[in-house]
Parts: structure tokens; C-alpha cells; sequence
């Protein structure tokens, strides 16, 4: 489960750095982004990589809900959480980002667990 968040493909180019409609259209996937190369490359801060994905997942990018769901699920920049993980997690497969079934599966089975031992 400790992989590389994933990193989107489809963003465009911004050719005219002063086209707005543009660059708002895009805040959100560079918001994912900034949390990625936190989590990844940047300077390894989890807190920072969980800021920027939460709030690209508000924005309604599916990487970034995909990426706080793993954040919750792992305990990384944020406490460990597997309700707010399978949340998330919900989220980003509802959208059609399909990698998080595997996720959901094993959030759900945590969440089994969880209950068993109370």
C-alpha cells in the first residue's frame, strides 16, 4: 500500500499565461499536484501533501479525493482514519478513478476489524 500517490496525465499546457478561464480551470489538478510533489519529491511533508489534496478533492478532482482517502487510510498528515478513508475513497471511484476499489476494499475490511475487537 506504500506506493507514489499517481501522478494526472491530462492536464494541458497553458500556452497564454494570461488566459484565466484557463488557469482556473486547472487551480484544482495544480493543487493536486503541489501535494504530490510533497508527498513525493518536494520536501516529504505529509502535513502539506494532505492540505493541497484536500483541498483539490473539495474542488472535485478525483486524483486529489483518491489521494486524501489514502492519507486517512495510512495515517499520513493526518490521523489514521479508515471511516474518513473509505469516505474519500467513495468518492474517488464514484468519480471513475477505478484504482480506488482495491483501496475501498481493504478500508472496508480494516473498518470489519475495527469492530471485531470492541
Amino acid at each position: 500500500m506504500s506506493q507514489n500517490f499517481p501522478q494526472p496525465m491530462d492536464i494541458d499546457i497553458i500556452e497564454d499565461i494570461n488566459d484565466s478561464k484557463k488557469i482556473k480551470e486547472l487551480y484544482p489538478k495544480i493543487l493536486y499536484f503541489l501535494g504530490a510533489a510533497y508527498a513525493n519529491e518536494i520536501e516529504k511533508n505529509d502535513e502539506s501533501a494532505f492540505k493541497y489534496f484536500l483541498t483539490s478533492a473539495q474542488f472535485g478532482v478525483p486524483e486529489g479525493m483518491f489521494a486524501v482517502g489514502k492519507c486517512y487510510y495510512e495515517g499520513k498528515g493526518v490521523k489514521k482514519n479508515n471511516n474518513k478513508a473509505l469516505e474519500y475513497l467513495t468518492k474517488a471511484y464514484n468519480n471513475n478513478y477505478l484504482i480506488a476499489k482495491s483501496y475501498m476494499d481493504q478500508c472496508q475490511e480494516a473498518i470489519i476489524n475495527d469492530e471485531k475487537t470492541f
